[in-house]
């Protein structure tokens, strides 16, 4: 059996795994993203892709990258499987580089990545990868002992605009009662009812007087 301690540790571990393996995957996505060509003659230099596909490559193994860290920061469900099919193709490409002695960089993050630019090389990247790789069978296997299930895209945005709606009307009550308390007669049930009877007090008023001088009009005649 589990100490309570030790569930409540592992869950802390579960959770920065998560988020930190996520994070990487957002900043990494990102930056490729943002230069995709750079990304680009990085793929042709392994001599792998067709020169037709490889912009296109480059973009959505980017865009896939910062899509899925989101996902795994949010847990929803699928982020987590398509982290690891991009680890293990970032994983295969490495070997395959370190494998044929080709000196060139990974640029895992983007052309400003100061790691590629210091090392030069692919091993260090491919030894990165080999530990969130191992982060991420931690992940599997404390979602599994724990009945830890992702939540479903569609549900987390029912829960988003669930969410949205009573925050919005939170305020809109908020924002009445205030109306209440600081604008006077005239706001609010209490003060709407009052200001309705000043109305009708007034009216009457103003019909009595208009009664009053038509008579002493006639009176005159």
């Amino acid at each position: 059996m589990t100490r309570p301690g030790t569930v409540r540790l592992l869950n802390w571990l579960y959770n920065l795994l998560r988020w930190g393996i996520g994070g990487i995957f957002i900043y990494a996505g990102t930056m490729k993203l943002v230069q995709p060509k750079f990304f680009a003659v990085l793929i042709d230099a392994y001599g792998i892709v067709p020169e037709t596909l490889l912009l296109p490559l480059a973009v959505i193994l980017s865009f896939s990258e910062m899509l899925a860290g989101m996902g795994l920061v949010f847990d929803i469900r699928g982020s987590l499987s398509v982290i690891t099919a991009l680890l293990g193709l970032f994983i295969t490409i490495l070997g395959y580089g370190i494998w044929m002695g080709l000196d060139v960089d990974c640029g895992c993050f983007g052309p400003e990545d100061t790691e590629a630019q210091a090392f030069h090389g692919l091993r260090l990247s491919f030894y990165r990868n080999m530990l969130m790789l191992a982060g991420i069978a931690f992940i599997y296997g404390w979602r599994n002992f724990r009945w830890i299930r992702p939540i479903k895209i569609n549900m987390f945005i029912k829960q988003w605009k669930k969410r949205k709606t009573t925050e919005d009307a939170y305020v809109s009550n908020n924002w009445e009662t205030d109306s209440r308390e600081y604008a006077g007669p005239g706001i609010g049930r209490t003060g709407i009812g009052i200001f309705r009877k000043q109305i009708r007090e007034g009216i009457g008023k103003r019909d009595r007087g208009s009664e009053t001088r038509a008579r002493g009009a006639a009176g005159e005649l």
